[in-house]
């Protein structure tokens, strides 16, 4: 009799352990890796306010713009097509030993009505285009901070915390939105939200986004169109918006905050083989007497190895205003894992 008892616990478990496996929650482990050497050339050689000193001819190394970082991503299946997610990413950086610092860390439920989350995010502002079309994001040749597009977390950088944000299904006959909250908090934040919208209908893309903050009561605006044929990608975008962000040549601050006025970009780019040329052109306009504008050039060249392994080479200007004009030239590697 026990030894029919015995086969029968251990049939049952032989039985069981694949449905428990099946509902064990699935967890990826991701990163990506990025060093530089850039050769700044500042017109004024000066230090500026309390960011790191800018000398003519400066070689600087590193990851100074944050592409390095490592997340981990969970799901768990909870039946009839829905499932529980989460997303937590720290920053890295490969030549120093700063320490690790929070990116994204959310969580939330997905299904045929779409994706709900909850925690700190990108804002949907910045992934609608902008940083999504520029292939040279989070190196010392993009374009947000540098005078193509609004930077800082208002813009197209960085972060917003205490987040409540839904994104629409698939199959939408082309078009997504992407909305975010943020709830008036007692002490805290007075509230504000950020919209982004897509439509994409064969080789072009269209997109429009809008954000509020409450707090200082600004707003930002911005279209775009991306049309990609073959092996040549061409877009543009428009930003108007009175939170312009301040303006980092290569990680290093040179204007505190540009506010109001208008940011327009336009990229090209051809890939023949395993090699991508692209070139941006952008420039700030501000609306504000006596503020500052900017200009923005950037031209590179990448070779693919594969997917995930890539090399660079390129040279970037920016022109600010009564202020200074930095050139970069340089070189770079990146993995993706």
């Amino acid at each position: 009799m026990n030894k029919k008892l015995l086969a029968a616990a251990v049939g049952a478990t032989l039985v069981a352990a694949p449905v428990f496996s099946a509902q064990a929650a699935k967890v990826k482990v991701y990163g990506k890796a990025l060093v530089e050497a850039v050769n700044v050339d500042s017109s004024t050689g000066a230090t500026v306010s309390d960011a790191a000193g800018r000398g003519d001819s400066q070689i600087q190394q590193g990851d100074r713009n944050g592409r390095s970082r490592w997340g981990m991503k969970a799901t768990q299946d909870l039946g009839n097509g829905m499932k529980a997610i989460a997303n937590f990413e720290f920053k890295l950086d490969p030549s120093n030993n700063d320490d690790e610092t929070n990116r994204q860390q959310w969580v939330g439920l997905q299904g045929g009505f779409g994706k709900v989350y909850f925690g700190r995010d990108h804002s949907a502002y910045k992934r609608t285009g902008g940083v999504k079309w520029d292939p040279y994001t989070a190196s010392f040749l993009q374009a947000r901070r540098s005078g193509g597009m609004s930077g800082d977390s208002m813009g197209h950088n960085g972060f917003r915390n205490d987040l409540i944000g839904y994104q629409t299904p698939k199959g939408l006959g082309g078009f997504s939105a992407d909305v975010q909250f943020v709830v008036e908090e007692q002490g805290g934040s007075d509230g504000e939200y950020h919209i982004g919208a897509k439509y994409k209908t064969g080789a072009l893309e269209l997109i429009a986004k809008a954000n509020h903050n409450e707090n200082n009561d600004t707003d930002a605006v911005a279209v775009g169109a991306r049309y990609k044929t073959g092996g040549f990608t061409g877009f543009i975008q428009f930003e108007d918006t009175e939170h312009g962000g301040s303006i980092r040549p290569n990680g290093t601050r040179i204007v505190r905050q540009l506010g109001d006025g208008e940011f327009l970009l336009v990229g090209a780019g051809y890939k023949f083989g395993n090699n991508l040329l692209h070139g941006n052109v952008g420039n700030f306009d501000s609306n504000t007497t006596g503020g500052t504008d900017v200009d923005y050039f950037a031209l590179g060249l990448t070779h693919f190895f594969d997917k995930k392994t890539r090399v660079f080479v390129g040279f970037a200007n920016s022109d600010v205003d009564k202020v200074d004009d930095v050139d970069m030239f340089g070189a770079g590697i990146r993995f993706d894992f």
